[in-house]
């Protein structure tokens, strides 16, 4: 019987073990909005974007494997990718200033990098 999980998924539960943990929490629906736990993240808070960012950051090194550790998501195969997502960390420098609506704009963005990459459905 072959082998039933590829080396490279199993190289990337080692080196980011909590990933399976965002399984169905985080979703994109088909008109582009960002979904944590089925409400929209422009009715979020502060933490809950944090936590959305923090997913899609891990979930994106382990997609592009060209990513070196602790480098920033730009440097990969993906660059306006790696730049769209790391751009979202940018709403936390001053939590008293996060806008959910200015994050959600900038999940959009995160989703029309992904669809102008080829990644996902389209």
């Amino acid at each position: 019987m072959g082998q039933i999980v590829d080396e490279a998924v199993l190289r990337s539960i080692a080196k980011w073990p909590n990933v399976p943990a965002v399984y169905g929490w985080l979703k994109l629906d088909r008109r582009g909005n960002w979904l944590i736990k089925g409400e929209r993240i422009a009715n979020q808070d502060t933490r809950s974007a944090e936590q959305a960012y923090m997913a899609l950051d891990s979930l994106f090194r382990c997609y592009d494997n060209k990513i070196g550790e602790g480098a920033a998501l730009n440097t990969g195969v993906y660059p306006s990718v790696g730049a769209a997502i790391d751009a979202l960390n940018r709403e936390f420098d001053n939590p008293s200033a996060y806008s959910a609506p200015r994050f959600a704009a900038g999940m959009k963005k995160v989703h029309v990098a992904l669809q102008t990459a080829g990644i996902g459905p389209r």
